[in-house]
């Protein structure tokens, strides 16, 4: 890959965005994640952190076409066209990706509830 970290992370990212494209969260990381996690805590990333990464990567492919399963259901729900909700989801696709970037590249943010309770147990 590459001996910067934040091109390792968006490499992932990218990966796993396509990856929901096109399969379902359980099949993803039934299938991915003996795979890329071993991989990613040699490359010294927190095995929480890169978990939390690659859900919230997934779930967020799940939500775009080109199959967007999540966005079929949600449309199928509320009895609107496939195609004018693809459409409507746009602006908050971006607030996602926007998140996405901000725990990729701040593990703090992700690991900061197992921290506080790690503290508390001892």
């Amino acid at each position: 890959m590459s001996a910067n970290p934040i091109i390792q992370m968006a490499i992932i990212n990218i990966l796993f965005l396509i990856v929901g494209m096109f399969l379902d969260l359980g099949p993803a990381v039934v299938i991915l994640a003996p795979i890329v996690t071993p991989v990613m805590v040699q490359l010294d990333f927190d095995p929480l952190h890169f978990a939390m990464v690659m859900l919230v990567n997934v779930n967020i492919g799940n939500a775009t076409p080109p199959m967007g399963m999540t966005l079929m259901v949600a449309s199928q729900i509320g009895e609107v066209p496939y195609e004018k909700g693809m459409r409507e989801v746009l602006p908050f696709l971006f607030a996602l990706l926007v998140a996405l970037i901000l725990v990729s590249h701040i593990p703090e943010i992700t690991l900061w509830v197992s921290r506080i309770l790690a503290l508390s147990w001892r």
